[in-house]
């Protein structure tokens, strides 16, 4: 038996495996995050250059969704989801966003049948250079299959496209 290809994203290398997997997909790349954060135009923002990947990445491949939290008015994750998302959506990508009633929480990324990032990243600049976070990339076809069967069933249940 193969045990699948596992490795620790400690901190901002997260960074640099999301980027590399967006730049090497070919088929398919699905994102949940509880925020994500576009940041402003710089190339030393890690999450603009994220968006600008996506962006680039979105006319090639299938599908890019994105489920986002949705926060009530009064917090600030509100208004940073809404505006990613809306910038997200004009670059072709499809972004879904939790109904009123659920909060997301979970952090994944997975893309092109096989390659998973879980763990406590948020797709925001804050977590990708100052949070002590840790997330796992791996390899897993059987993982994968059970984790995007979870995504859709969000976006089914508990989803609304922005």
């Amino acid at each position: 038996m193969n045990l699948p290809l596992i490795r620790p994203l400690i901190d901002n290398s997260f960074y640099n495996c999301i980027l590399q997997l967006i730049h090497s997909s070919q088929k398919e790349i699905y994102i949940v995050s509880f925020e994500f954060d576009i940041g402003f135009p710089s190339s030393s923002s890690p999450m603009y250059n994220i968006f600008q990947a996506l962006s680039e990445k979105a006319p090639s491949l299938d599908t890019i969704t994105i489920f986002l939290n949705k926060s009530n008015r009064s917090n600030r994750n509100y208004y940073i989801n809404q505006s990613s998302a809306q910038a997200l959506s004009k670059n072709g990508i499809i972004v879904y966003q939790a109904n009123s009633v659920h909060t997301v929480h979970s952090k994944l990324f997975i893309s092109d049948y096989e390659n998973l990032v879980i763990g406590s990243h948020n797709f925001t600049n804050r977590s990708i250079k100052r949070n002590s976070e840790f997330s796992l990339f791996f390899q897993s076809n059987i993982v994968y299959n059970i984790v995007k069967s979870y995504i859709l069933d969000l976006i089914r249940e508990k989803g609304v496209k922005v």
